[in-house]
């Protein structure tokens, strides 16, 4: 057999290129959708393909140099972090001086394109609907942006295509007189403005063309004066008519979530520091006013665009025929996001304003100096750009903003702080709902999938896992069909949910880079028992703590009630949870746990098992995680390269002073009494003893 020479694999990537916000704020995704820290094997001989193991010393020192990837940074789109290393880095001086001369320039561009209109090839409706946006204009901006989506304003010409398919919905179900008043009155508003036109008979309407039932739902809002208020918001069912079921796309849109907001912030407050400034930084939200309207279909989605609303006074179905984006057509979402996240990337690339897009929210953070400044600079923008913005919502650079039923705080980001929470007016309305559930006993699926549904945007702003293991039982009860009992399962994730989700503290992100820990665990396992055994290093690769205990037979039969045949799995995970709270008083840091049983590794990223007893042990290691405040990222390790193999093993080899103790007997009685008692705690994990 003939060897080719070894090849050294590259260096094991970084994650900045592989990873979404989620995944920089701590969140695991299952399966191996991101790359290992360190590569499985150290060489690879071709032409056939073998792996040649690391040592476990050489695997340590490898893995020694790997950044935790929780690192929050990872989440910024990088044209976003070049802006915002230069908004920390440069005087706000200098920077208002560039953007001044920018917008006097793009102003100039402005009024000249005033006294030429664009060319008269648009639709009517289109330039009706578009106003004095000029795109002319915008196409110079995105051109001097250097903005990849080169079709934008061409697209926008022509506008966005809706489906044909649907069928003509009833729109006199669920009829409720308040919120119908309100929808056929903020319809009239519409056609007022010039979005619809109409009314037409149902005859007037070709026998092919899709009608769509339009209806209303009540929505909390917030008003710079009045504060929280409650508004009806007119929403057109292009699922129910099976509009949306007719279109598909190849590429989807990623908005910047909460994470990627708090991670540019986190950014901005690290770069400011490293030239030893500690800025008290300001946010704004600045929100589109009615964005979907403003912006056209295109002619041939005027043939797909009619809806039908029930006149409240007279009981009769009115037809009408949008021209502008649907609020409900899963094309307009497609249409509206595009445009907007090119407003976006001008502003971030050509006028250096450190903002994100958060749905139809601009969320824009800067130091209490540049406020008067950057307010002009934005303002300005808008207004080259003929978009509008809502003044009601706008309580101009403050502290605290408030971004679609989420509340962020910078009250102390000269710490380094940053506080996360859903709003007083989202908390009480989920708490109201999911008392009323609790206390009548029963629920209906289509309203617990709408409380679901509610929950799950405010759970994730909420730091730990526990809380997601009571969103996948809240969803597995919302596949039942038919009213639903409230039992005890369903009661005490509604029940964990309100409390911790809806009533817990904010979740509070400390800019700072952590401290990073390793820890490496195994277990061994045959006919006589079997063994425990990991170690803790610390980022130079100094072993901090390890421990070895032996798992006699009798002490198996404890968790072994059913006779299985083999009990590593269980064994396995044990290892991994004693070992990642070893040491007790870590806390506030991230730690990688490396694990080379891929059961319990899967186990442990998801969250969730099959077996009671891992399943106690995740919760516990879970319950642990939050109270500590650490962030563990699960990793694999091949057997030949695990150093935790020798102590599983019964070497001792180690520094005595720094081995750990536990009582494995009392440990697993305690364990499994707590499980079959049904505690939600029991035995403290963390608590071993020095030798």
């Amino acid at each position: 057999m003939v060897f080719f020479a070894a090849l050294t694999p590259r260096a094991a990537p970084t994650f900045g290129n592989f990873v979404t916000s989620g995944v920089a704020s701590g969140k695991q995704p299952k399966g191996k959708r991101v790359p290992p820290l360190v590569s499985e094997y150290k060489s690879i001989i071709t032409e056939r393909t073998y792996g040649i193991a690391w040592t476990p010393e050489e695997f340590v020192k490898q893995a020694r140099g790997a950044l935790h990837p929780r690192r929050i940074e990872n989440g910024v789109p990088k044209i976003l972090k070049e802006t915002i290393v230069r908004c920390a880095q440069e005087s706000p001086a200098d920077l208002a001086r560039e953007r001044t001369a920018t917008l006097r320039r793009w102003m100039l561009t402005s009024e000249e394109a005033v006294s030429r209109a664009d060319p008269s090839d648009m639709p009517d409706h289109c330039a009706a609907v578009l106003g004095k946006k000029s795109m002319k204009v915008f196409k110079s901006l995105l051109t001097e942006a250097e903005y990849p989506d080169t079709t934008l304003t061409k697209d926008v010409r022509a506008a966005t295509p809706l489906a044909r398919k649907a069928i003509l919905a009833s729109t006199r179900e669920g009829f409720d007189r308040e919120v119908a008043e309100s929808v056929y009155q903020l319809t009239k508003d519409e056609l007022a403005k010039g979005w619809l036109k109409g009314p037409f008979k149902e005859s007037d309407i070709p026998p092919d063309a899709i009608v769509t039932r339009r209806f209303g739902i009540v929505q909390s809002s917030t008003d710079a004066k009045l504060g929280s208020i409650k508004k009806v918001r007119p929403i057109d069912d292009y699922t129910e008519s099976l509009a949306n079921l007719t279109n598909s796309a190849s590429e989807t849109i990623c908005p910047h979530g909460v994470d990627v907001v708090v991670a540019a912030l986190c950014l901005r407050i690290r770069s400011a520091r490293k030239l030893g400034k500690r800025e008290q930084l300001v946010l704004r939200t600045i929100d589109l006013r009615k964005a979907y309207k403003q912006l056209p279909l295109s002619t041939e989605a005027l043939y797909d665009s009619f809806i039908a609303v029930l006149n409240p006074h007279s009981m009769e179905i009115e037809i009408y025929q949008t021209v502008v984006l649907p609020f409900g057509s899963k094309p307009a979402v497609q249409g509206f996001y595009r445009t907007a996240f090119g407003l976006w990337w001008i502003g971030v690339r050509s006028l250096i304003l450190p903002w994100s897009l958060y749905f139809d929210d601009f969320v824009l953070p800067c130091s209490s100096d540049e406020q008067k400044h950057l307010d002009l600079v934005q303002s300005t923008f808008f207004r080259i750009v003929a978009w509008e913005t809502s003044s009601e919502k706008d309580s101009g650079f403050d502290a605290v903003a408030k971004v679609l039923g989420v509340q962020i705080s910078l009250a102390d980001s000269k710490n380094g702080l940053i506080s996360v929470q859903n709003t007083e007016a989202r908390k009480r309305e989920l708490c109201s709902s999911i008392d009323e559930v609790l206390t009548r006993g029963f629920v209906g699926q289509n309203e617990l999938l709408s409380l679901r549904g509610r929950l799950l945007f405010a759970e994730s702003q909420i730091f730990g896992r526990s809380a997601s293991l009571h969103m996948r039982n809240l969803s597995h009860f919302c596949q039942k069909h038919g009213r639903l009992v409230v039992g005890a399962s369903l009661r005490a994730s509604l029940t964990f949910l309100r409390d911790r989700v809806v009533l817990g503290k904010p979740r509070c992100v400390d800019s700072s880079l952590r401290q990073v820990y390793h820890v490496y665990t195994d277990a061994s396992y045959d006919d006589q028992g079997g063994g425990l055994g990991g170690l803790v290093y610390d980022f130079k690769g100094l072993c901090l703590a390890w421990f070895s205990e032996v798992v006699t037979s009798k002490d198996l039969e404890i968790i072994n009630p059913d006779g299985k045949l083999t009990l590593i799995y269980e064994l396995e995970t044990l290892a991994a949870v004693l070992g990642a709270t070893l040491i007790p008083n870590l806390r506030h840091c991230d730690i990688v746990l490396f694990v080379d049983n891929e059961a319990s590794l899967a186990a442990l990223i998801r969250g969730q098992s099959d077996c009671p007893f891992v399943q106690s042990l995740l919760s516990r290691l879970f319950q642990a995680e939050e109270e500590r405040d650490l962030a563990i990222w699960f990793e694999r390790v091949r057997s030949e390269s695990n150093p935790a193999d020798a102590p599983s093993r019964g070497d001792h080899s180690f520094p005595a002073f720094s081995r750990r103790r536990f009582n494995v007997q009392s440990l697993l009685t305690d364990l499994c009494g707590s499980l079959q008692g049904g505690a939600s705690q029991g035995t403290d994990l963390s608590a071993p003893t020095a030798s």
